[in-house]
């Protein structure tokens, strides 16, 4: 009944020290884990960064905590939903999974 069930959004958050662009998207009315995905970037110093209406994060190291963050299930509720088929047969580590191609194609 609630929940966040956008078709997606970009948010940049800002403090004085560093900036990260994150772009989510809702799990779907019907998943029964409410919510949303979520892949997020820090935007190196000396960079600009602008949104646009579309996702613009792709694919992503998941062994850079420092730069990247991202939703647990990113790769399996695309999976789940029929979105993506892991091209390695490792889903945590696939690098061909693109978070803008995949869920804002």
């Amino acid at each position: 009944q609630y929940g966040y069930a956008s078709e997606g959004e970009s948010f940049s958050i800002v403090d004085s020290n560093e900036v990260w662009w994150m772009e989510v998207i809702g799990r779907g009315r019907d998943n029964p884990r409410q919510g949303f995905v979520y892949v997020a970037a820090r935007v190196p110093d000396g960079y600009v960064a602008s949104h646009a209406n579309q996702a613009r994060i792709t694919t992503f190291p998941r062994d850079d905590p420092e730069n990247y963050l991202y939703s647990d299930d990113v790769v399996s509720l695309a999976k789940s939903l029929g979105l993506y088929e892991s091209v390695s047969g490792d889903e945590e580590f696939d690098l061909q999974f693109s978070f803008s191609d995949v869920y804002d194609p």
